[in-house]
């Protein structure tokens, strides 16, 4: 059990979610649970952070370097928090690439792959047709 500052809320660089608090601290990002009643929602998505480890996807995924059960020093409350590597080197889609921006077509489709590569690591094979572009779709 570790007790972090939870009364310390007003950190620069936090986010405050409907289901978490996300900070920096110590070179890490600490998601935590803002009520206890949420600890289950960041157990399964440090569940699937481990599953993807290691896979084709980590670029996509933060590193989950631990999770731990962190104790509310005013409430006596523990709540779940995942401790993450930071993320660097994303753009944003409008962003140039190259001189060029992002065709937004070309983005969706990319990321209906990538969905669908990943929803089959998580659980396994799907047992309907796989996406494919209509015929005579033209492509850019």
């Amino acid at each position: 059990m570790t007790t972090l500052a939870l009364r310390d809320r007003h950190l620069a660089g936090e986010i405050t979610g409907d289901v978490t608090d996300v900070r920096r601290r110590d070179g890490a990002v600490w998601k935590i649970a803002r009520q206890p009643v949420d600890n289950d929602l960041l157990d399964a998505e440090a569940a699937a952070l481990r599953k993807l480890a290691g896979s084709r996807f980590d670029p996509y995924f933060p590193e989950l370097r631990d999770s731990v059960t962190l104790r509310d020093p005013v409430t006596g409350a523990d709540r779940r928090a995942s401790v993450l590597a930071p993320l660097d080197g994303f753009v944003h889609l409008r962003d140039p690439v190259n001189g060029r921006g992002h065709d937004p077509r070309d983005v969706a489709w990319t990321l209906l792959h990538e969905l669908d590569d990943l929803l089959e690591r998580l659980y396994g094979p799907r047992r309907f047709r796989p996406f494919h572009l209509p015929a005579g779709t033209p492509r850019t």
